[in-house]
């Protein structure tokens, strides 16, 4: 009986103490680096860096399509010939 009371105030004491290892690796920050880039997430000044490139990625996806639209029409391929008066199927 009393090894597991001493087990029970042990365990408990280490519950309450924790590891005591440190708790983090890296230095604080300090006032400097945060003068330094105080939006460090941000890319502009509303988009972070991802949403930057998305909206980059979907105005070359437009570009292309579109690119290829204009091509269709400068070389007459996107209506079908009206050279003749009669219908061709």
């Amino acid at each position: 009986m009393r090894g597991l009371m001493v087990a029970l105030v042990l365990a408990s004491g280490f519950a309450l103490v924790g590891c005591g290892g440190p708790k983090s690796l890296e230095s604080p920050v300090t006032s400097a680096q945060l003068r330094d880039d105080l939006s460090p997430t941000l890319f502009s000044t509303a988009e972070t860096s991802e949403q930057n490139w998305n909206a980059v990625a979907r105005s070359v996806d437009m570009d292309l399509r579109m690119l290829i639209d204009d091509f269709n029409s400068v070389f007459l391929l996107d209506r079908p010939s009206t050279l003749t008066g009669s219908p061709i199927q």
